[in-house]
């Protein structure tokens, strides 16, 4: 259900929301925090974008069901490694744009079981919608996602490197753009644990199912997304050190820990080097360049794989993966 405020430049949907609580949300003086916390997102929002007419603030119940409605083609899931997924930008088969956000950031409960504001996630709604205002204008100049050339990939394997690795760089992209407008927060050495502790408990759950299973396409799949989160939340913390065209060092504290030394070592100079490429200063990044620097990329992205723990071959043959470590330790 929409409503759309004659001061608000972009429409709010309250994706699955019971009729009885949207009603309450619009009319009763109870619900005035929360009507408020969600206009004000929504102006936010509007104030940051090229076109507010064309995009839409979404404040699910559910995230995951709220994306998978909009592209049930696969699986969709708020769990990334160490942390969760509270939002995600779409385009959708209208034209426009959707920015959806998971509405239990925003409310709580009081002592009488009513909704009030939550403050702590709005101020964090506030940042991702700063974040997601990016990938917004991105896809408004036609240089989001879709612009990286995917169909120019062949192979399987090289196809999935090549989207993780453009995913990596549209997330640094509007990473930096969102540092531009609300500052930035450096990853601190527990951060950087909790990321790459949580990489190692999935992949021991997913080399141990291989093990048992033999299943390539299933190790593929579980390796990959596992190291998926991890590029992407390297994208962050490149972006927090981005300073023009370059990447300042990670403070000793991070780079000398074991965990680092185990899944990142050498492999984060080839990736740092790689989000300089990627102009951050317009986001209307043109295609072709957005395919050339993906394509380094996924070089590097492959060196961090093989770095893992894994590879695999990709030729006019098939596609082969493979796990050749078996130490994945989470501390």
């Amino acid at each position: 259900m929409t409503s759309e405020a004659a001061d608000i430049a972009c429409a709010i949907d309250l994706d699955g929301w019971k009729p009885g609580l949207v009603q309450a949300l619009w009319n009763d003086p109870d619900m005035h925090g929360v009507r408020t916390a969600i206009r004000s997102l929504a102006s936010l929002l509007a104030s940051l974008v090229e076109r507010p007419e064309e995009v839409t603030l979404v404040v699910a119940i559910d995230l995951a069901e709220a994306v998978m409605r909009r592209d049930p083609s696969r699986p969709y899931t708020t769990d990334r490694g160490s942390g969760m997924v509270g939002g995600r930008t779409m385009q959708v088969d209208d034209g426009r744009i959707d920015v959806i956000f998971d509405a239990n950031w925003l409310v709580a409960l009081d002592e009488n079981r009513r909704l009030i504001p939550n403050q702590a996630g709005i101020a964090l709604m506030n940042r991702s919608i700063t974040h997601e205002a990016q990938h917004v204008i991105m896809a408004q100049c036609g240089s989001d996602l879709t612009a990286y050339g995917r169909s120019k990939i062949p192979g399987f394997m090289n196809v999935h490197m090549f989207d993780a690795a453009s995913n990596a760089l549209d997330e640094h992209r509007a990473e930096c753009g969102a540092i531009k407008l609300a500052g930035k927060k450096p990853p601190t050495r527990g951060d950087v644990e909790d990321v790459l502790g949580a990489l190692g408990g999935q992949l021991s759950v997913v080399d141990a199912a291989y093990r048992t299973s033999r299943n390539a396409p299933q190790l593929a799949y579980g390796a990959m997304d596992a190291c998926g989160s991890v590029w992407v939340a390297m994208a962050y913390w490149a972006a927090a050190h981005r300073t023009g065209d370059g990447i300042t060092p990670l403070p000793a504290e991070i780079t000398d820990s074991t965990l680092w030394h185990r899944y990142v070592g050498d492999t984060w100079d080839a990736i740092a080097s790689a989000m300089c490429l990627v102009p951050v200063s317009d986001l209307a990044t043109p295609p072709d360049v957005l395919h050339s620097v993906a394509l380094t990329m996924s070089a590097a992205l492959r060196e961090s794989l093989n770095t893992i723990g894994f590879h695999y071959t990709d030729d006019e043959t098939g596609s082969a993966f493979y796990v050749h470590r078996h130490d994945f330790p989470s501390a």
